[in-house]
């Protein structure tokens, strides 16, 4: 038995090629959700963050970036014609059909990508972003494409689909490339397109009704995308416009805190009074309040007054949720302020955030690294962005990853370096460019002993001249770099001044630590040592005294002895 089947028809053929134009704009669904993770990726780490402190335009940063994604486009749309040609698909890859098939492919990259810029403002995790994206451009290609054929098949919705939902559809860029390429695959056929004002040969490819309208719709739809991105980036960074367009301003009455510290009150006055207005940072009344997780909302940073001069280094001292990381962030106009100002070198920070961003270097808690970078790249991109020349460049990079001891991680990628290695790094990069104003929050989190050292010592050498912020959980940190100390607990400046003024207004006294022999009797060694010391002391508290162990911790109130008199006692009494 045999079978030998008739020739196909221009109908099946038709339909046939028509599902290769809904195959290929389920294909292409895949790119732009690639283009939209990145784009959201960098956002999300505060890579983006970064270099926009650094002094990137935004205007340049969405170039860049769209140039970069069309030339990896070009790649997937040069291999997919390729295939076309490959499996003879005549209609697509006849001479006059060619070039519009190129060209319809082409556009759509250009329009898909400024579109999805735009749709990444509604991200703010990149695997969401992916996912999304690409559920988005897979049911608004091929399948909204077939939607839209059995739509013009029925004879109710014939004439809607036709006349009103084609030309709403269009707007999507991914519809746009199923329904151009499939116009051009069944141009010829006379039973579709003489309705339509088509010869009983076929329109031209050319003609509004195949390809003309999708490439106008991709074309104008590429620009509107592009500046409504633009817009969307000035708006978000630029924090009053950013409140302007804030549909819900979150905020609570102030409620009456505790008294304020005696060098707190002082420091509000001197600042309130215009004293500290010719001051690097300057913080008046500084205020955010955060919608809560439970319904009610969460008080960040409570009315920040102080005032910091240039070759000061601020510690900022305090537990985790105290408020530290969202006073910077507010500063460096990743958040809004919900009420109060700041300026920095006499520049707002609501209303003149580029000049801003000219005088300051930031460290982030996490870091914001670009983990196909090297190190190396890391420094040159950042001097790059800062405008140093390249006569001067690579020995200024080299410096650098001298004084950070980065020199054996130069040119590895960052994703492979280890955390302390990464907050090197990113105090490198804060220091790039000699800014005027440095932020750094918790710059030595995760290093080893040897490294942060080099690290204190690194920043106490570049800080003369300058104004250094600089957070962190570590008063021994604080002490070694900072000439005046904040201690913040639940988003208020509960006290202020040097490492040591802080220690004689509010430390208790002196740690007292006693290693018994292991062979004596413990619990009679307790009990004797606690006995004597509260007859030399008043107001002795214990830390640490369990029986059955060999050690024990006191602290013992100051001024009731003098320290020579303490060590005195305690080796008359050793045995």
């Amino acid at each position: 038995m045999s079978n030998q089947p008739f020739p196909l028809t221009s109908a099946q053929k038709d339909l046939t090629n028509t599902q290769t134009s809904l195959n290929l704009a389920l294909g292409f669904a895949f790119i732009p959700a690639s283009v939209g993770a990145f784009v959201v990726l960098e956002r999300e780490t505060g890579s983006k963050h970064l270099q926009v402190i650094s002094g990137v335009n935004f205007v340049s940063y969405w170039f860049s970036t769209w140039i970069w994604d069309i030339l990896n486009y070009l790649v997937a749309a040069t291999l997919s014609v390729l295939l076309i040609a490959l499996f003879q698909v005549d209609s697509l890859i006849s001479a006059e059909i060619f070039p519009w098939t190129c060209l319809c492919v082409l556009m759509y990259g250009i329009s898909c990508t400024s579109f999805t810029y735009m749709l990444s403002f509604l991200f703010n995790s990149h695997t969401a972003a992916q996912n999304l994206l690409l559920i988005i451009y897979l049911f608004t290609g091929g399948i909204l494409m077939i939607v839209t054929i059995i739509l013009s098949i029925l004879p109710s919705t014939k004439d809607l689909a036709r006349n009103v939902l084609i030309y709403l559809f269009r707007i999507l860029p991914n519809f746009c490339l199923a329904d151009s390429l499939t116009n051009l695959i069944t141009r010829q056929n006379p039973g579709l397109w003489l309705g339509v004002g088509c010869p009983f040969e076929g329109c031209e490819p050319y003609a509004l009704v195949i390809a003309g309208y999708d490439l106008l719709y991709m074309g104008i739809g590429s620009i509107v995308w592009f500046a409504a991105t633009l817009l969307l980036e000035l708006a978000f960074a630029t924090p009053k416009l950013r409140a302007f367009f804030q549909l819900r301003r979150i905020d609570v009455p102030r409620e009456p805190g505790e008294p304020l510290d005696r060098q707190v009150q002082l420091e509000k006055e001197r600042v309130q009074s215009g004293a500290a207005d010719e001051e690097m940072v300057v913080l008046k009344g500084l205020r955010k309040v955060f919608a809560g997780r439970s319904g009610a909302p969460k008080v960040a940073v409570e009315d920040m007054y102080f005032g910091i001069p240039e070759g000061e280094c601020f510690g900022y001292l305090g537990l985790n949720g105290a408020g530290k990381t969202t006073t910077m962030k507010m500063l460096t106009g990743e958040e809004l302020a919900t009420s109060g100002e700041a300026t920095l070198g006499g520049f707002d920070i609501k209303t003149q955030q580029n000049q801003v961003r000219r005088l300051i270097g930031y460290c982030p808690q996490f870091d914001a690294l670009i983990g196909t970078l090297t190190a190396r790249e890391h420094l040159t991109l950042f001097a790059r962005i800062k405008g140093m020349s390249e006569r001067e460049l690579h020995a200024y990079v080299d410096s650098l990853l001298d004084q950070l001891t980065l020199r054996p991680y130069a040119d590895k990628q960052a994703f492979s370096f280890s955390g302390g290695t990464r907050r090197k790094l990113s105090l490198g990069l804060s220091l790039v460019g000699d800014p005027r104003c440095i932020f750094l929050d918790e710059p030595t989190t995760g290093v080893d002993p040897e490294s942060r050292r080099c690290m204190w010592k690194l920043i106490s050498s570049t800080m003369l001249g300058r104004a250094v912020i600089l957070t962190t959980h570590s008063m021994e940190e604080c002490e070694a770099l900072c000439s005046r100390i904040g201690i913040m607990v639940n988003g208020r400046l509960v006290c202020l001044g040097s490492a040591s003024q802080l220690k004689a207004t509010h430390g208790y006294g002196y740690q007292f630590e006693v290693t018994f022999e292991a062979s004596g009797d413990l619990e009679r060694a307790h009990a004797n040592l606690l006995a004597f010391l509260q007859k030399q002391f008043t107001g002795v508290r214990v830390e640490e005294s369990v029986p059955t162990r060999p050690r024990a911790r006191y602290r013992l109130p100051k001024g009731q002895k003098p320290i020579s008199a303490i060590f005195r006692l305690v080796e008359d009494r050793r045995q």
